[in-house]
């Protein structure tokens, strides 16, 4: 009997380690922009800073206003230059390397080819199961996908491609 080697899934927004990745970028660039004295690294002080920094950073979504108020209410001193500073998407910053991190260990899922009609395999609070769409941009793997029939235009949705099929015909 051979064993076969398991894939981790791939790293999500949500993953603790992500959300610390972000937690790090935030703390550097608070430090970096002279909103935050930085502690030692095996200071207890600057893991109950990350600590709120990930905690913050999770639901604020790039907000910055909205992260320093989490702040603020953790007792942290948050001024403009604060908010400014975490007007940010850390955890995009960082999922996106960890996804980056993630292929180049396990190979990644194949994307289908711009300008391909897909269909989405599961589905999602805005995209219900089956939703055809066009792909636009490949980026570390995933694709991004608009709904119209140009295959023009900005925005859209960037998927996972293991939650796109090619529709049938699709080249």
């Amino acid at each position: 009997m051979t064993a076969t080697a398991t894939i981790p899934a791939r790293p999500t927004r949500s993953d603790d380690g992500v959300l610390r990745d972000a937690a790090e970028l935030a703390y550097r660039a608070l430090v970096d922009g002279g909103a935050l004295e930085e502690a030692a690294d095996d200071d207890a002080q600057k893991q109950d800073e990350l600590e709120a920094l990930a905690k913050a950073l999770r639901y604020a979504h790039g907000d910055g206003y909205r992260a320093a108020r989490e702040l603020d209410d953790e007792g942290w001193e948050v001024d403009a230059d604060t908010v400014e500073i975490l007007n940010r998407h850390f955890i995009d910053e960082a999922h996106t390397a960890a996804a980056k991190l993630w292929i180049k260990a396990y190979g990644g899922p194949a994307l289908p080819p711009v300008g391909a009609r897909v269909r989405v395999t599961t589905s999602s609070f805005s995209l219900p199961k089956g939703t055809v769409l066009i792909v636009v941009k490949h980026e570390p793997a995933t694709a991004r996908v608009i709904a119209n029939d140009t295959g023009q235009g900005e925005g859209g949705y960037v998927l996972d491609a293991e939650r796109l099929e090619l529709v049938d015909g699709a080249a």
